[in-house]
């Protein structure tokens, strides 16, 4: 059973994204002493308002939710792990989804909620939590209004709803659904996000050059040549030649100086590959235990060669 700081931090979220006002956010059973049938109490427009709370399983129309992906993934979190996941295909998420909502339908029946004006449901997904981000995530992609129209709306009219929300955190995604206009979408932009247009992926895709230049990953280039700034390669820690100079040295952290010889006849500026840039472009390669290694663009932009001892 889902805690009552769980329960009002996913209430809280849902209402700060939707810009619902709000007051006096209290947990029901410390206010009444029993149990009221509501997981979380709010003041909205000066009225009592009483909310059940639930968390979408993603893979719960296949699998047993204490057994399935949520118990994986929780489990996973407390080691620190964090492997990759497989998702169950878009029918048994719908399921899922339609389940969740009907479940709590059910249990809502065996309550009066007499100290509401009204009852919420709140339904958590894609929550911004590391140990349930994949288990309850829902793609939005995949989820219409059509389809909640047709596997919900009827059900929500015969229960003691008045209103409904599907709120995925993880990308300020709302499905709110009212007696009288059903479901509805709403997209809320989180803050500092950017979003690009089709037009923006097409210029993309047509002139990549218009990214700019892209460095290298600072996993894959640990050194890098003092003189020209060009990278070493990190897996390869061996003696280097420069292919414009012919000068030796061996490959030191990134910052640091070479040897002398490499120094005082190192790259010159103007026959450094980092001046020419069709040939900074090209693809390169070095040679270990003599087979070719092909590196991207980039990765060795004075040309040197390195070799194993």
């Amino acid at each position: 059973m889902a805690s009552f700081e769980h329960e009002a931090a996913v209430v809280r979220r849902l209402l700060d994204t939707s810009a619902l006002p709000y007051a006096n956010l209290a947990d029901p059973k410390v206010l009444y002493g029993r149990e009221t049938g509501a997981d979380v109490q709010i003041e909205h427009e000066g009225r009592k308002i009483g909310i059940q709370v639930t968390d979408f399983a993603v893979d719960e129309a296949i699998a047993d939710p204490r057994r399935g992906l949520r118990a994986t993934e929780r489990e996973n979190a407390r080691r620190e792990r964090y492997p990759a996941y497989s998702l169950p295909l878009a029918h048994d998420r719908q399921r899922a989804l339609r389940i969740r909502v009907l479940d709590k339908i059910e249990k809502a029946r065996g309550y009066t909620f007499g100290e509401y004006y009204e009852v919420w449901l709140v339904v958590g997904a894609g929550l911004a939590l590391n140990h349930a981000v994949v288990s309850t995530f829902l793609p939005t992609m995949f989820v219409s209004v059509d389809d909640l129209n047709t596997d919900l709306d009827a059900e929500l009219r015969r229960s003691k709803y008045q209103r409904a929300f599907i709120h995925v955190e993880v990308g300020g995604t709302v499905f709110e659904w009212l007696r009288d206009r059903r479901w509805q979408r709403t997209e809320t932009p989180l803050p500092g996000a950017e979003t690009m247009g089709a037009e923006d992926v097409i210029r993309l895709l047509r002139d990549p050059s218009s990214v700019g230049e892209v460095p290298p990953h600072p996993k894959s280039v640990q050194m890098i040549c003092a003189e020209c700034g060009g990278p070493f390669v990190r897996e390869y820690r061996a003696a280097s030649r420069c292919a414009l100079t012919g000068a030796t040295s061996t490959p030191t952290k990134a910052g640091a100086r070479t040897s002398s010889a490499l120094r005082s006849a190192g790259c010159r500026d103007d026959d450094c590959a980092r001046a020419r840039r069709p040939v900074h472009r090209a693809s390169r390669s070095i040679r270990t235990q003599n087979k070719p290694l092909h590196l991207p663009a980039g990765l060795a932009p004075c040309g040197l060669s390195v070799r194993r001892r």
